[in-house]
């Protein structure tokens, strides 16, 4: 008998995700339709033949939808969970699209700049109230820190070293982080920050262009 506490997803093998079905297994990140606002605004905003760099990117879910949609664009992605990663490199070849998969932790596999760098960070404090589902993903793909900003602002700081000039950074966070997200993005170098909506109205993603060269170095 089927475990009736274990989420669908991992009961079916399976999740739907914006135009996609994906694979998912006990232990790994359940892509949440949340994160489509995220992948719609992305493919009307990237620009055209960007190298693009996917931090954390889990099933594959977010690489995989732009890669279907923008099939112009370079894109790289990073994964620091071997479980996660097996499951990406699974689905990226059932759709047959060229993504470059790494393992590595956030930026310490990365030997090169991008145009764009996207991620959906765990942003969830330690002690914040998650639904009982929760409890069969992997923690550190949920919660990140005492306040769950950890993540976000390491992703923040250390985008810059990573960026060409003028290149977009695309973040999900919580729907009541953005302004704090916003104004840490500003302090790094970025500008023309923009808000980015879910379905339900909230607040769920921030994007910005880096603007300052004295942070990013020179570009490649």
């Amino acid at each position: 008998m089927k475990n009736s506490h274990l989420p669908l997803a991992y009961q079916r093998g399976y999740q739907h995700f914006y135009k996609q079905t994906l694979h998912v297994i006990p232990g790994v990140f359940i892509p949440r339709s949340d994160t489509e606002s995220l992948v719609v605004w992305s493919v009307h905003h990237i620009p055209a033949r960007s190298r693009v760099l996917e931090l954390g990117i889990g099933t594959g879910a977010i690489c995989i939808a732009l890669a279907c949609d923008r099939p112009d664009l370079m894109i790289q992605g990073v994964e620091k969970d071997l479980l996660s990663y097996g499951i990406a490199r699974r689905n990226i070849r059932l759709y047959d699209v060229s993504i470059d998969v790494r393992l590595g932790d956030w930026f310490s596999n990365i030997d090169q700049r991008y145009d764009v760098i996207i991620s959906n960070p765990p942003y969830v404090g330690n002690f914040d109230a998650v639904g009982s589902c929760t409890i069969f993903e992997p923690r550190a793909a949920l919660f990140s820190g005492l306040d769950g900003y950890e993540d976000l602002q390491h992703i923040i700081l250390n985008s810059v070293h990573h960026l060409n000039l003028s290149g977009m950074l695309i973040l999900e966070h919580g729907s009541t982080q953005g302004d704090r997200v916003g104004h840490m993005m500003r302090d790094a170098g970025y500008g023309d920050i923009t808000k980015i909506y879910d379905l339900s109205g909230h607040h769920r993603g921030t994007a910005g262009i880096i603007k300052d060269r004295h942070l990013t170095g020179h570009t490649c």
